[in-house]
């Protein structure tokens, strides 16, 4: 509210005036070992994935291979997210983030749901509807 943010910033700025040609005098050949650090920081959260799901890792997948195949990052989230969107869809586990979405489908589609593969998240909704106390309380 004083404005002294503003003021710092516009001292910053022209004391980075003087500091342009230092770093723009800096070979981008010598940026690449910073980068490769950064690809290896962001690379950690790979193993965090349950690879044996493919709920996980076929969106995990696309989403790593066109970050790079693109050169942007956006384009590799949005495909990731298409993706999970269209397995959710083809599988029926769309069904899971309605609101009473599973206790309204028939019981042919619940019982193919039931055996899948599910998360916790999942089971849990159908040991509600089922009326069967939840593993997870």
């Amino acid at each position: 509210r004083t404005g002294l943010t503003a003021l710092w910033i516009a001292l910053f700025n022209f004391l980075s005036m003087f500091f342009a040609p230092l770093f723009g005098s800096i070979p981008t050949l010598s940026t690449g070992p910073a980068l490769i650090m950064v690809g290896v920081f962001m690379a950690e959260g790979l193993g965090t994935i349950d690879w044996h799901d493919y709920m996980q890792a076929i969106p995990s997948v696309v989403t790593v291979l066109l970050m790079p195949a693109t050169y942007k990052i956006e384009v590799g989230i949005l495909a990731g997210l298409m993706t999970l969107a269209m397995i959710k869809i083809l599988t029926l586990r769309i069904v899971f983030n309605l609101p009473r979405g599973y206790e309204s489908m028939p019981p042919l589609i619940q019982r193919f749901l039931k055996r899948q593969s599910l998360n916790a998240y999942e089971r849990g909704i159908i040991a509600a509807a089922e009326g069967k106390p939840s593993a997870e309380a």
